[in-house]
């Protein structure tokens, strides 16, 4: 989600975390999401990586998921207005 809307705003991510915590900062701060979700980038890459690299079973209490969820849903509906309106800007170049 992140990759997706960083790329046309000309942010490089370079397939690095760090970095795409650095590009959810810089989206927000550009005005492209309305929510700073570089903290819950970080969030979900420290769990990832405690699940998949360190054997540790996901706590429940360590994130809140419907906000998590409400926070990606509207980040990917953006993208995917981003997406349609790029592809219809396409669409009429070719024209």
């Amino acid at each position: 989600m992140i990759d997706a809307l960083a790329e046309p705003h000309g942010i490089a991510i370079d397939e690095k975390h760090w970095k795409r915590t650095a590009a959810a900062k810089e989206l927000h701060e550009r005005g492209v999401v309305p929510k700073d979700l570089s903290e819950l980038h970080q969030d979900l890459n420290h769990l990832r990586k405690g699940v998949f690299y360190e054997g540790e079973d996901l706590d429940p209490d360590d994130i809140e998921i419907e906000e998590t969820l409400a926070e990606i849903e509207e980040a990917v509906a953006i993208a995917e207005r981003e997406a349609m309106a790029e592809s219809a800007d396409d669409g009429e170049e070719e024209s």
